[in-house]
């Protein structure tokens, strides 16, 4: 089974080992104690790596010396190993139970017996010497340890990388359901807002509109042998129902005699040249009047006019709802961004009008008029998403199009562009496309990095390395203490980074 390995620093905690448990991909990890200083010697450390990696679908096990550490393992059924060549497929499955001593009785006091004190037997000198012997013995043991244990290297390689450029399509869930689904999705939440706008524009059009309305003299003649008076106002007509009347413009009277006639100034009631009638046309009296009288115009009524005037064309409705509705979406996006949570964005292309409340234009087209104004109440729609799950969906992308023995390098997948949103035929399903940039690197096994430096000289190491990896180049090689020429001989003791790992 593949087992990937984690080497921690003297600086880490629990927070930056599960930080670098997030990036491996093997059901199987095995975390490398440093061979100096304190880490995670905590047992609820361990509980919570424990439980993080169970998350995680990965089994950890541990390479350490520290007696804490190894203890608390040992309680929580974590398996451990002496150095990365001895742990094998069934050290990982036997996990050891915890061991708890029993405590000793309490001695009873009376059934204590005295031992007589012995002389002994062996003369001053031997004993001497002996404690001389067993003191060197022990001194020897500790230089030997410490020339093992203290010493400490890190390697820097730098593997191959490949920038790539690409563009996922990714599916957005806009309806969430705990139905598993084999490719990424990005959840998508719906906002809506009701705007409501006003916009006056000129108009374009042109039009003949009425301007003056005709006038003339008309002649009232009496019927009756009686006075007649004719007020102001008094309408008078035509035969031709398609032309105006029209209106006597001063009081009058007629003398009481029978073909008595009387002139008076008259204008049609209404402006424009349907009331240039010709003469002879003006025959009839309106009200009791036409009965005691007669009129008639002796000459043609002239003056009715037109203007051409400013007027509401077709265009001119289509553009200023075209202007209104733009500016209403530019308010939209800022509406519907305020809805959403801190974390969360528009998708573009997503905002939509879902439903048209009121539109009320001033005018209608063809009438006269300077400038249109429209009201227009407008629902939007929009969907919301949330960067970190995008990021996560294109990252999984990423991953499960990568050769084997590849690698996303840190901090370098950046999601270049969000095409706008697109529907299918029904409307319920949408994608969206994700251009993004990342670099991707071939892993180095540390492993086999470790036995071909362990315990040579540092020229020697590194003609060996360069020999080897073809595919990486060795950056720098660090030992400490300084005045040490050679590698360490245990594995432990040796760290091999990447160049993004040695500036965290």
């Amino acid at each position: 089974m593949k087992t990937q390995i984690v080497y921690l620093e003297p600086h880490d905690d629990y927070n930056s080992v599960r930080d670098k448990l997030n990036w491996t991909q093997a059901p199987r990890v095995i975390i490398v104690w440093p061979g100096r200083g304190r880490v995670l010697s905590i047992r609820f450390d361990l509980v919570m790596l424990q439980r993080y990696a169970r998350k995680l679908g990965t089994q950890i096990g541990l390479v350490t010396l520290d007696p804490d550490v190894l203890h608390h393992a040992e309680a929580l059924h974590i398996p451990t190993f002496e150095s990365l060549e001895l742990q094998s497929e069934k050290s990982w499955r036997v996990r050891g139970a915890r061991k708890i001593t029993k405590p000793r009785p309490a001695a009873d006091p009376s059934s204590l017996k005295t031992v007589p004190k012995q002389a002994s037997k062996n003369p001053p000198l031997m004993n001497l010497a002996f404690r001389i012997a067993f003191f060197s013995v022990g001194f020897l043991a500790m230089v030997v340890l410490a020339i093992l244990l203290i010493p400490q290297a890190v390697i820097t390689i730098d593997p191959e990388t490949t920038d790539i450029l690409k563009t996922y399509s990714i599916e957005l869930d806009l309806v969430p359901s705990e139905t598993v689904i084999n490719t990424p999705q990005l959840p998508a939440r719906q906002v809506q807002s009701v705007l409501e706008g006003q916009l006056r524009l000129p108009t374009t059009g042109r039009a003949a509109q009425p301007d003056q309305p005709a006038r003339g003299e008309v002649i009232f003649t009496n019927l009756t042998d009686q006075s007649l008076a004719i007020p102001a106002g008094t309408t008078i007509r035509t035969f031709d129902p398609a032309a105006p009347h029209f209106v006597t413009q001063a009081r009058v009277s007629l003398d009481p005699e029978k073909g008595s006639q009387v002139i008076v100034e008259v204008a049609a009631a209404l402006p424009g040249p349907e009331g240039n009638v010709p003469a002879e046309a003006i025959k009839a009296i309106d009200g009791p009047l036409g009965l005691s009288a007669s009129v008639s115009n002796l000459n043609q009524f002239t003056g009715g006019s037109l203007q051409v005037r400013s007027a509401v064309s077709p265009t001119d409705l289509v553009r200023v709802r075209s202007e209104l509705e733009d500016s209403l979406f530019d308010e939209a996006h800022q509406a519907l961004l305020s809805l959403a949570q801190e974390d969360e964005n528009l998708i573009p292309g997503s905002i939509r009008v879902v439903e048209t409340i009121e539109e009320r234009f001033s005018n209608e087209t063809g009438d006269a008029a300077d400038s249109l104004e429209l009201i227009l109440i407008l629902e939007f729609e929009g969907l919301v998403y949330s960067p970190a799950q995008l990021h996560a969906a294109v990252n999984q992308f990423l991953v499960d199009n990568l050769s084997e023995g590849e690698n996303i390098q840190p901090d370098t997948l950046k999601l270049l562009e969000i095409a706008d949103i697109e529907y299918d035929d029904t409307g319920e399903e949408a994608n969206i496309d994700v251009t993004i940039s990342a670099r991707t690197y071939t892993v180095v096994d540390p492993l086999v990095i470790r036995q071909i430096v362990r315990g040579k000289k540092v020229s020697d190491a590194l003609e060996d390395l360069n020999g080897n990896l073809t595919f990486a180049e060795v950056l720098s090689m660090d030992i400490s203490p300084s005045w040490l020429r050679r590698f360490p001989f245990l594995d432990m003791q040796i760290q091999v980074r990447y160049p993004w790992e040695a500036s965290t």
